[in-house]
């Protein structure tokens, strides 16, 4: 098995206060839907948007865009795992370290795939 490399980049932008999430990429379109949330979660996101003075929309939008990157993410980590092996939890924590984020050990459950 080949030496595996970890390099990783995290890029932290400002958010931008905008009228609209669509402002946020040009010549992004936007479709308004209908979504049930449990009355929890869409109070803490009214709670968000008001505190940082942007629409509810823009909230919602960026959750759901960041759970489609993490998505990304884990299909990466899978394709990376099936050339090199699996990550330790040794090398978790280190990643996380070098990181400076907390690390969080693996969920017994899951409850979104």
């Amino acid at each position: 098995m080949r030496k595996r490399p970890i390099v990783i980049t995290v890029t932290m932008l400002p958010h931008r206060r905008t009228a609209s999430y669509g402002d946020m990429i040009p010549g992004m379109s936007i479709d308004r839907v209908t979504v049930s949330l449990p009355t929890e979660v869409r109070q803490a996101a009214q709670r968000v948007a008001q505190e940082t003075g942007v629409p509810f929309s823009t909230v919602v939008a960026d959750a759901l865009a960041a759970w489609v990157r993490g998505r990304l993410v884990d299909a990466w980590l899978t394709e990376h795992q099936v050339e090199f092996g699996d990550f330790d939890e040794a090398e978790l924590q280190r990643v996380a370290a070098d990181a400076g984020v907390t690390y969080l050990p693996p969920m017994t459950s899951r409850t979104v795939a």
